[in-house]
């Protein structure tokens, strides 16, 4: 039979509760109740699996997430750097899932995707939608979690809802009396990484697949945090069907999808030649190395004839996806990992022997330090974004002074979670660097953020600035937040423009942050060697 996308979800999403119920823990919450052919669920109970759900994935990894980490952790033929760089995520979870400071700083767009059954009844006056975007208010005020949502205004402006507001809902019905519903926060730095190519039919084989593959990979980089998951969708009879495919292969949500002839279907032979050339484009988990992707999951559409939409989706090392199900046995949540109970030997004393102590506020010693090098930096920074940037950038071109600190020190391009009550800050890590090039070639001639400290790789241009002017870039490790804010950092200051919210200008002192320097004062790209992969695109 030929199956549309949706029923094709949603059959998936079925089979995984049934054929993996040790993912699954059934909540203590009452029955529902079945009567009169329908199920009825209370309205508590769904406000309470959904707080639960987005409570959960806050703080902590899915168990086959994290069981994959600690695996590639150890495996033989990884890097130096990449050792490390799994390690210190590994000790990011067990921070986080002592439940104060989240995951990822970047706590995401609050996003439930539901395929709900005919047969369920909730007692209820409000929709679906307002039920759920009121649990979710919830979970956001109190765990004191980034408000990152603005809301349009007149002309160019925008404004933060404050609120995390509003919550992206698909809502799909089925027929039965069960109700599933997948909970994801989705940070920006891995949304931005979505892609859709329209190419046509004659790419459809391993040849050109292979080149639209690394092409990709080439784009993709490590700016979203790596290892990722990535969701592949070959085909789909609209754009959006394509992407909205990609993005659910990337929750892992639909590994149990069908099998060739049937239609849609997992193609494991594109998934394998994806993870080889993630493999070989030698990004590897954010410094080099193999594990780029720790899963590739390729679905294969239907599609009209004149058209061959391709679509990429990634989740990154903070995989924050959960499936709830409820049916007439019991209401169900997906198990998280408790990573303090299986936490590895770590392999950080071989990268801790290379490091070198900085004074990041120590200009000539930041210019001493070569691309490639890790550090451990100590000093004051300024935390400094994209709202920032824009407006020094507006004082500059206006003739305005700018404030003293854009001078006087180093910038982290970061904005942390609320800072939890008896705590110096909540969640910080690094975003992405290169939102943040094209201020330079303005900043740097003018002794503007001489010392940056970001996320990911930056442009050749970002390069060429720092050859020009004497700037330095440190990467700072992504998907560690909890790790930095907790082991890094020492003192948090507000120091100015309070109005812009989470983008606020901080002053922090940090203590012995680990970095690397990504681009030197003499221009020198670390990212430029391992980001190479043109002589990858033959198959």
């Amino acid at each position: 039979m030929i199956q549309s996308f949706h029923e094709a979800c949603y059959e998936a999403i079925q089979r995984r509760f049934i054929e993996s119920p040790v993912l699954y823990e059934r909540l203590p919450l009452p029955i529902p109740e079945e009567k009169n052919n329908m199920l009825h669920v209370s309205k508590e109970a769904l406000e309470y699996v959904i707080e639960a759900g987005f409570t959960s994935i806050t703080y902590n990894l899915p168990q086959i997430f994290y069981n994959d980490i600690v695996a590639i952790a150890g495996a033989k033929g990884n890097s130096l750097l990449e050792r490390y760089l799994l390690d210190l995520i590994i000790s990011n979870a067990c921070i986080a899932h002592e439940g104060v400071y989240p995951l990822c700083q970047d706590t995401g767009t609050a996003s439930i995707y539901s395929w709900r059954g005919t047969g369920i009844s909730v007692p209820n006056e409000k929709s679906d939608y307002t039920l759920c975007a009121h649990a979710v208010s919830r979970v956001w005020q109190r765990s004191k979690l980034r408000n990152s949502q603005l809301l349009p205004m007149e002309g160019y402006g925008e404004k933060n809802s404050q609120t995390n507001l509003p919550l992206l809902f698909e809502n799909f019905s089925v027929p039965g009396l069960s109700w599933d519903m997948i909970f994801a926060a989705k940070g920006g730095g891995s949304s931005n990484k979505s892609t859709l190519v329209q190419t046509t039919k004659s790419n459809l084989n391993r040849e050109g697949l292979t080149i639209i593959f690394a092409e990709y990979i080439k784009k993709l980089g490590v700016s979203a945090c790596p290892p990722y998951t990535i969701g592949i969708a070959i085909g789909g009879q609209s754009p959006e069907e394509s992407m909205f495919a990609a993005k659910l292969a990337s929750s892992e949500m639909l590994d149990y999808i069908g099998e060739a002839p049937d239609v849609p279907f997992r193609d494991h032979e594109l998934e394998a030649l994806f993870m080889q050339l993630a493999t070989d484009s030698g990004w590897g988990a954010q410094f080099g190395g193999h594990y780029l992707a720790r899963k590739v999951v390729a679905i294969r559409l239907p599609r009209h004839a004149a058209s061959l939409p391709i679509s990429f989706a990634v989740s990154c090392s903070a995989h924050r996806w959960a499936h709830m199900h409820i049916d007439k046995t019991g209401i169900y949540l997906e198990r998280m990992a408790d990573p303090t109970q299986s936490i590895p030997p770590l392999n950080t004393n071989d990268a801790l022997q290379h490091c070198v102590k900085l004074n990041i506020n120590d200009r000539n010693a930041c210019q001493s330090i070569r691309a490639g090098s890790l550090v451990r930096a100590s000093g004051s920074v300024i935390l400094a974004r994209d709202a920032v940037h824009a407006r020094l950038l507006h004082l500059l071109k206006n003739n305005n002074p700018l404030p003293s600190w854009a001078y006087e020190y180093p910038v982290f391009y970061a904005s942390p979670t609320e800072t939890p009550e008896g705590y110096i800050i909540g969640s910080i890590g690094p975003t992405t660097s290169r939102r943040m090039d094209s201020y330079l070639p303005e900043f740097l001639p003018r002794g503007i953020f001489m010392t940056m400290i970001g996320k990911g790789e930056r442009s050749h241009e970002a390069a060429l600035a720092c050859k020009n002017y004497g700037g330095v870039y440190f990467a700072a490790p992504g998907g560690c937040a909890a790790l930095l804010a907790k082991h890094h950092v020492l003192q948090a200051q507000l120091i100015d423009w309070p109005e812009l919210g989470m983008e606020a200008v901080r002053l922090l002192t940090i203590k012995d942050m680990p970095l690397v320097c990504a681009i030197d004062a003499a221009g020198t790209d670390f990212y430029s060697n391992i980001a190479d992969i043109k002589n990858q695109l033959q198959p």
